[in-house]
């Protein structure tokens, strides 16, 4: 008994390092992936052993926070912390239980905890789906796609934690092992993550400069990747007209401040097709579609602060085109190593100095 609470407890300490460390600096879309992998993978080891570490009460938040993060919407770690708040109560009700004194209380923790599990498995696909009706600007089809598949797996795990709700109180034979489901689920959505990521990691493209692959470190590229690309590369004469067209469109237009722009809206302003935009974009600029946005949006911010010192930061960022303001301060910062208000401040500091 001693070792399986020595255990538990050092596994706990392992999880709650885990937490500290992806609620770091370090997030991203990428990352935020990788944490529903990692937790999926300490989920079937502890199932496997019996160990009842609540890390159900994570996959919601996790898949809400990826989806902000598609988004480039960032919350602050305290909010961050507030959706895992279930996650660390039950953790120490957890241990709590473990102790021999508290043995009578295990029954009420695994109902409770079911309970507060189906609660999350339902509501956080909710509140997803609300979001991705709610802001026009979202990634690609690839990862809406991925999105879906693992909000849709959490829609199946809650109803089968209500069937496990529902077996405390009365028998039921199912006519299968209750957890071949758990693994069946967990090992799907660890594979669907897996496979986007050895796609977006091999599907990385580089800039071409001069027609001439970099020597950067930063670049590399797997070889059949750019082999794919030569076959099909555009003439460099070519791509330089679809950039200068783009830049023409977007600058005269200025479409980029439209919060519903999409690539097929701006290849058909512009008159390239898809596929060549596409191609223009990841091999010529080396940027992404809403990177390229940004840039315009940016610049375009950075022209009305100039005009008017009294516009909030909120209604410069709807007015850029932007769906949040947490956006609009990501990009902002990216592009000009400032946040808005420093920026705002800095120019004032410096307008001060001239005039004094």
């Amino acid at each position: 008994m001693t070792e399986y609470i020595l255990l538990n407890i050092i596994l706990s300490i392992a999880v709650a390092i885990y937490l500290l460390k992806l609620y770091g600096k370090n997030y991203n879309f990428n990352n935020s992936l990788l944490a529903i992998v990692i937790t999926s993978v300490f989920h079937l080891f502890f199932i496997y052993f019996d160990i009842g570490i609540p890390l159900s009460l994570l996959y919601g938040p996790l898949t809400y926070f990826a989806n902000n993060y598609s988004r480039n919407n960032i919350y602050p770690l305290e909010k961050r912390i507030i959706h895992t708040l279930p996650f660390i109560l039950f953790g120490i009700y957890y241990i709590v239980v473990l102790f021999s004194g508290f043995g009578q209380f295990r029954l009420s923790y695994y109902i409770l905890y079911f309970i507060s599990t189906f609660i999350s498995l339902s509501a956080y696909p909710f509140a997803v789906y609300q979001q991705m009706k709610r802001e026009k600007e979202g990634p690609d089809a690839k990862t809406t796609m991925l999105l879906v598949q693992l909000n849709v797996i959490c829609i199946l795990n809650a109803l089968f934690i209500l069937f496990l709700i529902v077996s405390f109180f009365k028998t039921i034979d199912p006519g299968f092992e209750p957890r071949l489901m758990v693994y069946a689920l967990l090992v799907t959505s660890s594979t669907l993550i897996s496979l986007y990521l050895y796609r977006s990691y091999f599907g990385k493209k580089v800039t071409i400069l001069n027609g001439d692959l970099g020597n950067d470190d930063n670049t590399l590229v797997p070889q059949t990747i750019w082999k794919r690309y030569q076959r099909s590369l555009l003439e460099e004469q070519t791509l330089e007209e679809y950039a200068y067209k783009v830049e023409e469109v977007l600058s005269q237009s200025k479409l980029y401040l439209n919060s519903g722009i999409s690539l097929e809206i701006l290849s058909k302003k512009a008159d390239i097709p898809k596929h060549h935009f596409s191609q223009l974009l990841n091999v010529y600029m080396g940027k992404s579609f809403y990177q390229l946005v940004a840039e315009y949006r940016i610049q375009y911010a950075l022209q009305r602060m100039s005009e008017d010192d009294n516009i909030t930061i909120e209604a410069l960022a709807y007015e850029c085109g932007f769906s949040s303001k947490t956006s609009f301060n990501k990009y902002f910062k990216e592009i000009t190593g400032n946040s808005p208000s420093e920026y705002r401040s800095l120019k004032a500091n410096a307008y001060r100095a001239v005039i004094c």
